[in-house]
């Protein structure tokens, strides 16, 4: 008959503080990520919601071969603002009648 080692009571103490070693490593990390760098983080995320960019957008007209005008280019004005962004949401509607979000 094929006899069978069964681990080891050392063994099994051994995996419990490898494992407890690691779980203490990953709150260690999300306690430094959240609570002694968290204003890092948080500036580099305003960062990655707010970008300006300037471009100039008068390119002329584009004729095509005969003279004929192909694109003519006319102002196109947009603009994105978010709930996050407004102390009162209707705010940024009253000036349109009859709007409300």
């Amino acid at each position: 008959m094929i006899e069978v080692q069964r681990p080891t009571k050392r063994a099994f103490i051994a995996l419990h503080v490898i494992l407890a070693a690691m779980f203490l490593l990953l709150v260690g990390g999300l306690y430094r990520m959240q609570i002694v760098e968290g204003e890092k983080y948080r500036q580099m995320a305003e960062g990655n919601r707010e970008r300006l960019i300037i471009k100039k957008a008068d390119r002329g007209i584009i004729y095509d071969r005969n003279g004929r005008r192909l694109v003519v280019n006319n102002p196109s004005y947009s603009i994105a603002v978010t709930a996050f962004q407004l102390p009162d949401i209707n705010c940024a509607t009253r000036a349109i009648e009859g709007a409300e979000v």
